[in-house]
């Protein structure tokens, strides 16, 4: 190592802290005399250690310590890693890049936390980008969330009122709620594992409250494993966090999502207390509190709080799980049966630099002005312009779905979007609308050609059915963009709320499917309704042939010798709603991180010229709020 590479390496161990400027200068001395490298000679010295090498000079080389990512500062680091803001550079994004040297427990535990996150996918649950292996290295690459935890929020604001602390418990229950989904249990709910953002202009929350992405599922594990195999530490050592698990956490037992109910609830607890629970000085004094009793009455330390939150916040902390509220579906009905009054609009503060997954990080303050939440915004107007076509009637037994558009009529219409239109109905969670039809439709196939239409895999082109109609037939995959609509400017825009509709036959197809909600990326993960001869499933695939989960148990056709569906898929507010022959077959809550468009998907023929699907009826209608009425005297 050079003088200038080893100057290089103490200037960056003093910047973080990790030397002083007397024994930087001592370090660097040495390695001049020695003709050494200034890490080794730190640490021969027994100043640094090699996880702290190790980030040192992976900043000394920011460009090269993982390939396609530029590393531009340390955030932390922590029991599970070190974690760093980089700049992906095939996006031209920042990223935060968490990095483990390879060895030892820490790989799998390492490789556990990017699988199990790679799977979720919910707006209050930190987002995956990446993960790989460089080297001694393993990186995951996540959302760079900007912010503080919720810890430190307490700490500097003081304890909340009820609906404030409730208010970040739902959103944090919803994200558990989707992880429970893929039988993933977090184990280490806690406030410093909260990370409070500003939520996007319109998103449903009430006024001046941060939104909550829940961060570090290092510790997750698949419920639907075996116990053996989902530990990942000895059977000696206790994994989470002691003032917030769950009583059968510390003793080592099997859990499910109860014990990160219990945690929520721990944390709802600190939220509206300032403290935990139960506030030991050693580890060991927390589980003997823990294991001997309940905490102390929270209307001992908050006499203010309503009866209602004293109650559900005793329901969620009891020390038997068979006395606990026992899924997250519960917990939100009891969370949406408070009634707390109406909120303040109160003031967000975000003064820390990025805050990733690790509770104990070193963090950096800064100041930051004081950022306000404005007050609901109004709808704003936008049209689409429509295209008819005539169609032919769904022939199915299920309901008409619609008066069909007049041949050659061009609509304009308002769609009203309403992101940001949501009120307080005496509860205490806004409420967004029900988005209904707006009037405004397009037909997506004009029966004699597939215009719009884009051939991603196999054979597609027009045919007749049995009756003559015109069908789109083939297999394979084929993708159609959403229509644009205009704002009141006239500029185009992503037409965000909609309802797309139509008929798929299985003919001589053993399945079909339609995806939708589609992340970004040539494997990006999607919503799937599949349909055949013997069921409906609503599920999930990454990319078009990834393995299909389900995220509803299969439901059996009624009339199984009827090949023919009609599908309908809303996309509301806070949701994705899709129905099959008027039958509601699930619900998905909605990402804004989507792409524009939905892919109609068959099975792998066995023969590209006898096995064919039939798709017909495609409409596509945009939703905004019903006008409001004036009731008749």
């Amino acid at each position: 190592m050079s003088k200038d590479a080893s100057q290089d390496f103490c200037d960056i161990a003093v910047q973080y802290g990790m030397l002083s400027t007397e024994a930087a200068k001592k370090v660097t001395l040495d390695a001049e005399t020695r003709k050494l490298p200034a890490s080794q000679c730190a640490h021969r010295a027994g100043l640094l250690t090699e996880v702290q090498i190790d980030v040192v000079e992976m900043l000394c080389h920011p460009l090269e310590a993982v390939p396609g990512y530029e590393l531009l500062s340390l955030i932390g680091q922590g029991g599970m890693g070190v974690v760093f803001r980089a700049r992906q550079i095939s996006l031209n994004r920042q990223v935060a890049l968490k990095t483990v040297l390879v060895g030892g427990q820490e790989i799998g535990r390492f490789e556990q936390e990017a699988q199990t996150v790679g799977r979720l996918l919910h707006p209050h649950i930190v987002a995956a980008h990446d993960f790989g292996r460089v080297g001694g290295r393993l990186f995951f690459a996540m959302e760079l969330v900007e912010g503080e935890d919720a810890e430190q929020y307490v700490r500097r604001v003081g304890p909340l009122s009820d609906i404030n602390a409730w208010g970040l418990i739902r959103q944090a229950a919803t994200g558990l709620m989707h992880a429970a989904e893929f039988h993933i249990v977090h184990r280490d709910i806690k406030p410093a594992n909260l990370l409070l953002v500003t939520p996007p202009r319109g998103y449903p929350l009430l006024p001046g409250l941060p939104m909550v992405k829940i961060a570090d599922f290092g510790l997750a594990f698949l419920t639907e494993q075996s116990t053996d195999k989902t530990r990942l530490t000895s059977d000696q050592t206790t994994v989470g966090s002691p003032h917030y698990m769950a009583p059968e956490q510390l003793a080592n037992s099997v859990v499910d999502s109860r014990a990160d109910i219990y945690a929520l609830g721990a944390t709802a607890y600190h939220l509206l207390a300032g403290r935990p629970p139960f506030d030991g000085k050693t580890v060991a004094q927390v589980v003997f509190q823990k294991l001997q009793g309940k905490p102390i009455p929270l209307s001992q330390l908050r006499p203010d709080l309503k009866s209602d939150t004293l109650t559900l916040i005793d329901n969620m902390l009891q020390a038997d799980p068979e006395q606990r509220i026992g899924s997250y579906p519960q917990l939100l009905d009891r969370l949406d049966l408070l009634d707390l009054g109406t909120p303040s609009v109160s003031t967000v503060v975000l003064p820390m630099e990025a805050i990733v997954d690790e509770g104990h990080n070193q963090r950096r303050p800064r100041e930051i002005p004081r950022l306000r939440l404005a007050d609901h915004e109004a709808p704003t107007l936008v049209t689409m312009p429509t295209v008819a076509q005539p169609v032919k009637p769904p022939k199915s037994a299920a309901k008409p779905r619609r008066a069909l558009l007049v041949a050659g009529l061009a609509l304009l219409g308002v769609l009203t979007v309403a992101g940001a239109a949501f009120g307080l109905r005496g509860s205490l969670w806004p409420t967004p609308p029900e988005l209904t039809a707006t009037g405004n439709s397009v037909e997506l196939f004009n029966g004699r050609s597939l215009d719009g239409w884009m051939i991603a895999e196999g054979s597609w082109h027009v045919e007749a059915d049995e009756e003559g109609s015109p069908v789109v037939s083939g297999s394979g995959v084929l993708r159609r963009r959403l229509p644009e609509a205009k704002d009141a400017a006239g500029s185009a825009v992503p037409l965000r709320w909609f309802r797309l509709e139509f008929a798929a036959t299985l003919n001589t197809m053993a399945g079909v499917e339609t995806h939708f909600a589609i992340q970004p990326g040539p494997d990006g993960r999607r919503a799937v309704v599949r349909v055949t001869a013997n069921d409906i499933v609503l599920g999930e695939r990454q990319g078009d042939r990834g393995p299909l989960t389900a995220l509803r148990p299969a439901i059996p056709h009624a009339r199984p010798t009827e090949t023919r569906r009609v599908i309908r898929i809303e996309r509301q507010v806070r949701e994705w709603r899709v129905h099959v022959d008027e039958e509601l077959l699930g619900t998905i809550p909605a990402s804004s991180e989507t792409l524009p468009e939905f892919r109609l998907v068959t099975d792998r023929p066995a023969s590209p010229t006898k096995s064919k699907a039939w798709f017909s009826d495609l409409v596509i209608d945009a939703l905004g709020v019903p006008p409001a009425t004036t009731p008749k005297k």
